[in-house]
């Protein structure tokens, strides 16, 4: 007695991966489907866009980070900025 090993069903990842109550079967799209599908994108967008935007909760600590990241980049760009002038001043 041999057991027939059959691999699993793929489903292409897309918004829904898995079964919801909004989209029980991925496979099947219907076109009110892809609107909510849509609507529900651009609502997670606009919350992360909303979130992105928004006041920091410690107004000092954020800026003592920013201050510390812009010379952080400053330093770590001197680089290219030396390779860049260089190529420039040889034309």
């Amino acid at each position: 007695m041999s057991a027939v090993f059959q691999p699993a069903k793929t489903v292409s990842a897309g918004i829904f991966p898995l079964p919801s109550p909004l989209f029980p079967n991925p496979e099947t799209i219907h076109p009110t489907m892809l609107i909510l599908k849509f609507l529900h994108a651009f609502g997670r967008y606009l919350l992360l866009m909303g979130r992105t935007f928004s006041r920091p909760e410690r107004m000092r600590m954020f800026l003592k980070q920013y201050v510390k990241e812009m010379a952080q980049l400053g330093v770590d760009s001197i680089g290219i900025v030396l390779l860049i002038s260089f190529f420039i001043g040889a034309v």
